[in-house]
């Protein structure tokens, strides 16, 4: 009795750490979201105003360190953190998630990540926790659906999900080999395995 007891109390405090996670994870992505959104929208602006008067001028946001040349932006700064853009699935509630250009635990706590390949090369792999906010939906996903990553230059690439597979979670051979342009995983619920979304540029 004592034993189920004590089990009962170790599975509520899981749950109530797990909710308490997605729910920082899930502030902190709007926030993000918000930044990049306006930082695309402001450098656009001003590119704009460039070309029409054919002068140079400066970007500032709050929290956004901008340190390179006004222009094509493959990274920027918030809060410390380097991303590269946005993931948005319209078929996931219009899902959208921010992608850090390194993948390490402490970034993977944040936001989905860039594990390998580059966008450029059309070779891009993103790993993402399963919490709600991040890339837990990533179950009701189906070939056919439609991904869009939007770069910090605002353009939106299109991609079709072509293939879903399960993958052993050493497979980092299987995970970065294949003629896909773009590749989403997160763990399954027990952890040991990686769910995988393979998906092709499309019109």
């Amino acid at each position: 009795m004592i034993f189920a007891a004590i089990l009962v109390i170790i599975a509520g405090g899981i749950l109530y750490f797990n909710t308490s996670e997605n729910n920082r994870v899930e502030e902190e992505s709007i926030t993000t979201i918000t930044e990049i959104e306006n930082l695309i929208d402001q450098n656009n602006a001003l590119l704009d105003a460039m070309s029409e008067q054919n002068t140079s001028a400066e970007i500032t946001l709050r929290n956004v360190d901008i340190n390179e040349a006004v222009g094509a932006k493959a990274s920027t700064k918030v809060n410390g953190v380097t991303y590269i853009g946005i993931v948005y699935i319209p078929s996931l509630n219009n899902l959208a998630v921010p992608v850090i250009d390194t993948c390490t635990e402490s970034n993977l706590k944040i936001s989905a990540c860039r594990y390998a390949g580059t966008l450029e090369e059309n070779n891009i792999v993103i790993a993402g926790h399963n919490y709600k906010s991040l890339f837990g939906k990533l179950n009701k996903l189906s070939v056919g659906n439609i991904l869009y990553f939007k770069d910090l230059e605002g353009n939106a690439h299109k991609y079709k999900c072509v293939e879903i597979i399960t993958l052993n979670e050493n497979d980092v051979e299987k995970m970065q080999t294949g003629n896909w342009d773009l590749t989403l995983f997160t763990c399954t619920y027990r952890g040991n395995q990686r769910l995988t979304y393979r998906f092709e540029i499309t019109n």
